[in-house]
């Protein structure tokens, strides 16, 4: 029975590790897909969408907690 627990604990172990690294792998093959996918082309764009944001939130927090951040 001493002999059993430690190759079970390897076992999962190993298996844990493996599926680790199909995780990295399935990661680093879909980066490639969302590269360049983002919202925003130009830093004009992303300070809109920025601000943007920014309203929502602060018009979010404010019926949340009925206080004015403005």
């Amino acid at each position: 029975m001493k002999d059993f627990k430690p190759k079970l604990g390897s076992q999962r172990t190993k298996q844990i590790e493996e599926d680790r690294k199909e995780a990295v792998k399935a990661i680093i093959a879909n980066r490639g897909i969302l590269k360049g996918k983002g919202k925003a082309k130009t830093e004009e764009e992303f300070k809109q969408l920025q601000e943007e944001a920014n309203k929502q939130i602060t018009a979010h927090y404010e019926k949340k907690f009925g206080i004015s951040l403005r």
